[in-house]
């Protein structure tokens, strides 16, 4: 990296890293006084030092994007919980969801980082009160459209040309560079989405942002229907949750010798996850099975013993998880079969 782009982007960083810093500033002083609402001031805390933390990270060792099936409706949910908390201003904050599966091919982190920046710029263009509606939507097939509206005071016509300048803003406020904006755009152009932006001066802005869903990946990922095998009702009812975010159709069961009977009776299965340890059947002897009957369904096998006893089952053609797992890994090895 040049010397010119790792300043900006440094700058970029410090910038997002002082509004993620005024969020901790602004939890911990409502903790001091307000009680009430203690654990979503404390997971604010969490979420935005831990943030914070990567942000700081990228300076010295900026990465790749980490692309996976992602639920935008999540980020806009997580991000506008925490304005509703620590904004004093009077705002009506509204979300809006899609009609259909709002799961995208991004960065999470970094899409994360774009809606913040956003909804952050209409909360500070409303002087006292006023509303903010996040809505997305599905305006033609094959894209998602996400829209941060807002009843702030306007950008003029002579402005919004420049607002994607690195460096520009309308902002009287000492300190913020303007850098945000720019920035966004940045990121949205590596996920190939395109960012625009409507306003009235005195009637309000609207930023628009089109992710177009032309990856053969997003489509398998979205239209894969799992069949899931975990005898921990816990683990179970949490692992479907979590598929279901990601926008996967989830069949589960808890008993191992339901599994062949289930891929028999559908054709419909595009993955199988299940647990090496079951009742009925463990994970190896259904694969195996699953195998010699020539069923060619691709397996992720769970397992919280040592991987070293696995080794002599590599011809059975599966791919080995160890417990406990991130959800991003699994999603990552899931990306990789489709």
């Amino acid at each position: 990296m040049n010397e010119d782009k790792f300043n900006s982007n440094a700058k970029s960083i410090i910038h997002d890293v002082n509004n993620l810093l005024s969020n901790i500033l602004k939890s911990a002083e409502f903790i001091r006084s307000d009680s009430k609402n203690l654990n979503d001031y404390i997971e604010i805390i969490i979420s935005n030092s831990l943030t914070s933390a990567r942000l700081l990270e990228n300076i010295l060792h900026p990465s790749d994007l980490n692309l996976k099936p992602t639920s935008l409706d999540q980020i806009c949910k997580g991000v506008l919980s925490e304005f509703r908390l620590v904004t004093k201003k009077n705002i009506d904050f509204k979300f809006v969801a899609a009609e259909n599966s709002s799961v995208v091919n991004v960065d999470d982190f970094q899409i994360r980082r774009v809606v913040h920046n956003l909804i952050l710029n209409a909360v500070e263009s409303i002087e006292n009160s006023g509303r903010i509606i996040v809505k997305i939507s599905s305006p033609r097939e094959g894209e998602t459209m996400l829209e941060i509206t807002d009843t702030g005071v306007g950008i003029s016509e002579s402005e919004i040309k420049n607002i994607f300048k690195t460096g520009f803003t309308t902002k009287s406020v000492s300190g913020n560079s303007g850098l945000g904006l720019s920035h966004s755009r940045e990121i949205l152009k590596k996920h190939r989405a395109e960012l625009s932006c409507k306003s009235v001066k005195n009637v309000g802005t609207t930023f628009t942002i089109i992710f177009t869903l032309n990856d053969s990946k997003i489509r398998a990922a979205s239209d894969k229907k799992i069949l899931l095998a975990e005898d921990d009702p816990t683990l179970n009812s949490l692992l479907t949750d979590t598929f279901f975010d990601y926008g996967f159709e989830i069949d589960s069961v808890s008993d191992g010798s339901k599994i062949l009977e289930k891929l028999y009776s559908s054709k419909n299965y595009s993955l199988l996850i299940l647990d090496n340890k079951m009742p009925g059947k463990n994970g190896i002897t259904l694969i195996k099975e699953i195998r010699e009957n020539k069923i060619k369904i691709p397996i992720i096998l769970m397992t919280g013993a040592s991987t070293e006893e696995f080794e002599s089952e590599a011809n059975l053609d599966f791919h080995l998880i160890k417990k406990p797992f991130r959800t991003e890994e699994l999603m990552e090895i899931i990306q990789n079969k489709s």
